[in-house]
């Protein structure tokens, strides 16, 4: 496998080699249509159940996976070269613009404003944050539990920057917490106040699940924190 993602509930999917779709719900496996993806995110949410997951194929073009295994074209005309979904599909365009919709309710791309220089965006359905070239964090939507990193609880329509917090070099978001890798390799999450996380070092990659977040580190170990719910965090 060259990518894996957590799913709806027990489904996990990973991209093979080919770059193609496989999924496992617990009980059994099946593979995708066929379509080969750069880029692939499953809606770890439950908010699309008809909608598996969406992605960026080889040739740079947003689609999304249904049931019934058809694949639907989707922000004809963008090319992109980053995706995230989690209810909302949003995508890093090649002009380093970003772009959401959602594919359920049939909805054309519209452009994220208030951000640019964008090179990675990430959702989790309650609130989405864009990484910019220099590693500044802009985010936007629910700030409940402070997750926009703003110093505040304010729910925002526009997008705000992340305070508190180094240059990052990757962002993932999960449920209501939002967390990235500084370019020293440290896990930093956004709050009210931003904090560091002890005792992780040498990250390389980050993901976010329903309500959970995992690590992987330089030496291949793993380490999750969150809502443990289906020993998500595999901790035994």
């Amino acid at each position: 496998f060259s990518l894996a993602a957590v799913g709806t509930n027990l489904l996990r999917c990973a991209l093979t080699a080919s770059r193609e779709a496989v999924c496992y719900n617990g009980s059994s496996s099946w593979a995708g249509p066929g379509a080969a993806y750069q880029w692939m995110s499953f809606d770890a949410n439950s908010f699309l159940p008809p909608v598996r997951g969406c992605g960026v194929l080889t040739d740079s073009s947003a689609a999304c996976w249904w049931d019934g295994d058809s694949v639907s074209a989707e922000a004809p005309g963008l090319k992109f070269v980053r995706s995230s979904f989690a209810g909302q599909f949003c995508g890093v365009a090649a002009d380093s613009t970003a772009w959401c919709w959602n594919p359920g309710l049939r909805q054309a791309a519209q452009q994220e404003l208030g951000v640019t220089a964008v090179v990675e965006i990430s959702t989790s359905g309650y609130s989405r944050c864009a990484r910019t070239a220099i590693g500044d964090v802009y985010c936007r939507g629910d700030n409940s539990s402070g997750q926009l990193g703003d110093g505040t609880t304010t729910y925002r329509l526009d997008y705000v920057r992340a305070l508190g917090i180094p240059p990052l070099i990757a962002i993932a978001s999960g449920g209501n917490a939002n967390c990235g890798i500084s370019a020293a390799g440290e896990v930093w999450c956004l709050g009210v106040t931003a904090r560091k996380l002890p005792g992780l070092a040498d990250v390389v990659s980050i993901r976010g699940g329903t309500s959970h977040h995992c690590a992987l580190r330089a030496d291949g170990e793993a380490f999750c924190w969150g809502h443990n719910e289906d020993g998500s965090l595999g901790d035994g």
